[in-house]
């Protein structure tokens, strides 16, 4: 699910069998320009994708499995309230099962080195911690 909508894509995770749309893959990379124009007529490029791709397999995530959603399993309270950037949460951090966890829009795991010791020792590995 992309920023609580259950059908929507989520483009931090793509994977597809080359030569499966090169083309589009192509325009991003050597037109460093393309993005911009993209994103200036199209509200996110994850809905670009969702008007591109109909033939697409969606991962899911779920709570317990190898993908979980930040906002949705992960995080201890509700997304739309914001953490602040300098509260310090060991607690919070994904099962044990989970080998990949997808982001919402905000936050990113950048913006959560500071907060979360299990971001810093996979995102980060070389800061100091806290």
């Amino acid at each position: 699910a992309n920023e609580r909508r259950s059908r929507g894509y989520n483009s931090s995770v793509m994977l597809w069998t080359a030569p499966n749309h090169a083309l589009v893959h192509d325009l991003l990379l050597q037109t460093p320009t393309a993005f911009a124009a993209l994103t200036s007529v199209v509200y996110k490029f994850d809905h670009w994708l969702e008007m591109l791709f109909d033939d697409l397999i969606l991962i899911h995530a779920s709570p317990n499995g190898p993908i979980v959603d930040y906002a949705a399993h992960v995080r201890a309270s509700p997304a739309s309230i914001p953490a602040p950037a300098d509260a310090v949460d060991h607690a919070e951090a994904p099962p044990p099962t989970a080998s990949i966890v997808l982001f919402p829009l905000q936050p990113k795991p950048h913006d959560l080195l500071r907060a979360k010791a299990w971001i810093r020792r996979h995102w980060a590995p070389d800061e100091p911690p806290l």
